[in-house]
């Protein structure tokens, strides 16, 4: 494929030998497989979320049977990754995504049983004891509180109403958590070292929740971020948050709108803005375009769909702008996905 040769057997011996004397070099792509690249392998150790290397046939049988073994077997092995994993499939809030969520009444007793099959750490500890961590912790889904319930057999339970991920996202989740997340925080230190300023933007559409709801909401997804209150995923970035009362701004753990966030972008240099979702950004292509083209400094925009499809999608400015098909992506009508912090 490198090499724009016919596939047979005596091409793949010839034509790997010449990549394997290539001292430290590796091929690699970027978001497309059929589109390889040869790049220095201490590049691609550094950003191991963008360039992804190919398996060679000789090993993919043993890597086949070493992913069986281990599949089952990843764990959340501390207590940050608890945390991650309770806020993550556990909601005090609607999402708003009913393919990932389902509404159910859970006791600290469920919740605990499902942690346990992905966690050693709690082993020699009861109900009780997670329930006083959870509070120590300040786990999201203590925002919810609990109310009694009566059973069949007249005893009384206390249960929260909570938005669970669906069981069949556990696995992958846990996967994500423990294997994914050191990849991704290193490509942002990466980043960083190399000078640039890491932008989160948080889209919030108009909804039919209360002001102390939707506050919330925003409050759980993201710590130091620009927030849009009211806007939905097609509309034209430059016209966001015109209107916006500052009083509700000061309510939101960001550093401000997303007039805020352009008049930062103009003024600073190097920024790679992160979203959570294409339509957490936008999906009007037309505008996006205009966006980037008017905004030199943001060379980076780093998608997060990590919770559906276990990517992070990293996008440099110029293939954006001149790659219409990248921008496409952008183009969807699926709701922002939402998670907590």
């Amino acid at each position: 494929m490198f090499y724009c040769e016919p596939y047979n057997e005596s091409n793949v011996v010839k034509l790997s030998k010449l990549i394997d004397d290539m001292n430290n070099i590796e091929i690699c792509y970027s978001d497309d497989p059929t589109e390889p690249m040869l790049l220095c392998q201490t590049r691609i150790n550094q950003n191991p979320v963008k360039f992804k290397t190919y398996i060679s046939r000789n090993v993919i049988s043993s890597r086949i049977i070493e992913n069986e073994m281990v599949q089952d077997h990843i764990i959340l092995t501390n207590q940050q990754q608890v945390v991650q994993f309770l806020n993550t499939c556990f909601l005090p809030y609607d999402p708003g995504n009913d393919q990932l969520y389902e509404e159910k009444n859970v006791t600290n007793g469920d919740i605990f049983s499902t942690l346990l099959q992905h966690t050693e750490i709690f082993n020699d500890k009861s109900v009780t004891s997670f329930g006083n961590w959870c509070s120590s912790k300040k786990v999201d889904f203590l925002m919810c509180k609990p109310k009694r319930k009566r059973y069949a057999n007249n005893s009384m339970i206390s249960v929260r109403s909570l938005y669970i991920l669906k069981k069949e996202y556990f696995t992958e989740i846990v996967k994500r958590i423990v294997l994914f997340l050191t990849e991704y925080q290193t490509e942002i230190r990466n980043l960083k070292k190399q000078g640039f300023k890491i932008l989160g933007y948080a889209r919030k559409s108009e909804g039919a929740e209360d002001h102390e709801t939707r506050i919330r909401l925003l409050n759980l997804m993201f710590d130091h971020v620009f927030v849009s209150y009211n806007s939905q995923a097609n509309d034209p970035l430059a016209e966001r948050d015109m209107k916006q009362k500052d009083e509700l701004l000061t309510q939101l753990s960001a550093e401000g709108n997303t007039q805020d966030m352009l008049a930062y972008i103009t003024n600073t240099e190097k920024i790679c803005l992160v979203a959570l979702d294409h339509a957490g950004l936008s999906t009007n292509c037309n505008d996006l375009y205009g966006f980037l083209t008017q905004h030199p400094n943001l060379e980076k925009i780093m998608i997060d769909t990590m919770p559906t499809e276990s990517v992070i999608h990293v996008y440099e400015r110029n293939r954006l702008l001149n790659e219409p098909e990248m921008l496409k992506k952008f183009e969807c009508r699926k709701k922002p996905h939402q998670r907590s912090k």
